[in-house]
């Protein structure tokens, strides 16, 4: 039986495979004997013939001498017949390439998973502290930095050069100088809570000043200015604290109402800037009228900051309202008046004075 392009590779199935002739079978075991059969082997016909089983010529020599021309092999008679699919080798498949798994990309998603972790925990060291945590106390940097962090300066100090008096005109718990003294006890008290650096309270003073001077005349209210000096810590300044002082020692000569006016009058375009010790002492005790003995008088008590305990007392008492938070600040009878809705008439402000007076 003939089998079309097939070679066995199994050598119990391959059948033996000889030459024609008994001659050329010893020649063909002989080592040189492939270079003769190929040259011998016509070129018209590239088949090689089978013989029975049992010849002792290997097959894998001889198949050897097979032309490129030809892949026909004639079987033997009597040869058992065998299937091609036993004897082909199956054609070498190339191997699928296969596509990488997420095992094969973990050093990918380890370094991108790296990279997240170091970005969130830079946002969260540098700067979730920056803007959550500003209340909190800060570790000291170990680092060595270039630019030196700026601490605010300190508040500064005031020393009394003189014995401390206490201005005539000083209220009952020492938190405010009372304006008009002899006024009937059963007229409404009006408190005015203000510090000579607070750019705010200048503007209550322009808007309501002079209604409440002309009010104090007409004998409808009582009027007690508590004198503030806390401003001097937050402004780093001791303006406050002079200021203070000096219209205390107004009072000392009758001249409070004017030198408070001068004051505001005077007050720096610029908060912070402060007042000058010529001004305290010359200018506005000129504006408040105070001459002669009296301007002595004031600068000696001004010079020696005779009034500095009674000025630091009655911040220390006014700390403690919990009705004034901030100035400027108007009560009537110990109630908050709301300058929000505070009329700027003569009538209408006394009219607003009544109606906080008469409640309970």
């Amino acid at each position: 039986m003939k089998s079309e392009n097939v070679m066995s590779t199994d050598p119990a199935l391959t059948p033996n495979l000889v030459a024609d002739s008994a001659t050329d079978v010893a020649e063909a075991t002989s080592p040189d004997a492939a270079t003769e059969l190929t040259s011998e082997t016509p070129q018209q016909d590239h088949k090689l013939a089978a013989v029975s089983e049992g010849s002792p010529v290997e097959s894998a020599k001889l198949a050897s001498f097979a032309p490129p021309q030809s892949h026909e092999l004639y079987v033997a008679p009597g040869t058992p017949e065998f299937s091609v699919e036993h004897t082909q080798q199956a054609p070498q498949q190339p191997s699928p390439v296969s596509k990488p798994t997420i095992l094969d990309q973990r050093p990918l998603y380890l370094a991108i998973a790296a990279l997240v972790v170091s970005i969130v925990t830079w946002v969260w060291v540098v700067l979730v502290p920056t803007v959550t945590d500003t209340d909190k106390p800060v570790a000291p940097s170990t680092t060595t930095s270039t630019t030196q962090q700026t601490t605010p300066p300190p508040v500064p100090s005031l020393a009394p050069t003189g014995q401390q008096i206490v201005p005539p005109n000083l209220n009952a718990d020492a938190s405010a100088l009372i304006v008009n003294p002899q006024a009937d006890a059963a007229l409404p008290l009006l408190t005015l809570h203000a510090d000579y650096q607070c750019p705010i309270c200048r503007q209550a003073e322009t808007i309501w000043g002079e209604t409440i001077t002309t009010l104090v005349e007409q004998g409808r209210i009582r009027v007690e200015h508590a004198v503030r000096s806390f401003l001097d810590v937050s402004l780093r300044t001791d303006s406050s604290r002079r200021a203070a002082v000096a219209a205390s020692c107004a009072d000392t000569v009758g001249a409070f109402a004017g030198y408070h006016a001068a004051v505001f009058a005077g007050q720096p375009a610029q908060e912070g800037d402060g007042y000058t010790d010529q001004q305290l002492r010359e200018t506005f005790a000129a504006q408040a009228g105070i001459t002669g003995a009296n301007l002595t008088e004031f600068q000696q008590c001004f010079d020696s900051l005779a009034t500095l305990d009674v000025v630091n007392n009655m911040e220390a008492v006014n700390m403690r309202n919990p009705l004034v938070t901030g100035t400027p600040t108007f009560l009537v009878n110990g109630k908050l008046l709301d300058l929000n809705t505070l009329p700027v008439d003569l009538e209408g402000f006394m009219a607003a004075v009544e109606a906080l007076a008469a409640q309970a």
